[in-house]
């Protein structure tokens, strides 16, 4: 096996041909010689708030397991604690609300398509979870969304040349949304 350098965050014993990070519950990764903490590990300041962002980056500080909030009812993949909310709190319920008091999934999609959350049970020991789905309304007609088997969407071509003479193939679409190709 090929020697390569271990970087600052790992350490190799003379007779090994693998690394070892310094920082505890740490994984190292020899395509960028990075010590991350692993899956489900942490870094906390010292004020107790998870460092998620140093959780990722390389690093020689030990990683610890990552402590969620107790939630009464649910909470979403990012363990924020979710609870179900009046259905007027979101365009398509039921709806779930964060700590705020705001609907999860108000910017989960984009603006032509319409959000609706989803509560999944994931397993016994995380319990049951919300995810948001993002579907284009029935009658839309936004390019995007439509079907192209029931809702028509214009397309005209033109062809042009670019300033070296090279043949240019431009697609607009109803929306005025313009492709070229070279």
């Amino acid at each position: 096996a090929e020697c390569k350098p271990c970087g600052g965050s790992a350490v190799s014993a003379l007779d090994s041909t693998s690394c070892e990070c310094k920082g505890k519950d740490r994984v190292f990764h020899e395509f960028d010689s990075a010590c991350r903490c692993k899956q489900g590990y942490t870094v906390y300041s010292s004020t107790g708030a998870a460092q998620l962002d140093q959780a990722q980056e390389d690093g020689v500080l030990d990683c610890e397991p990552v402590v969620l909030d107790r939630c009464t009812d649910m909470r979403a993949k990012d363990g924020t604690c979710l609870e179900a909310c009046l259905d007027t709190a979101c365009a398509t319920p039921p709806c779930y609300c964060d700590s705020e008091g705001l609907d999860f999934c108000r910017d989960a999609c984009p603006i032509y398509q319409t959000a609706q959350a989803a509560k999944i049970q994931v397993d016994e020991t995380i319990g049951t979870a919300v995810m948001c789905e993002c579907t284009c309304p029935a009658d839309s007609t936004n390019p995007n969304c439509a079907d192209p088997n029931t809702t028509p969407i214009d397309k005209t071509y033109s062809f042009s040349s670019d300033s070296a003479g090279t043949p240019v193939l431009t697609i607009t679409d109803s929306a005025g949304v313009a492709s070229m190709f070279l």
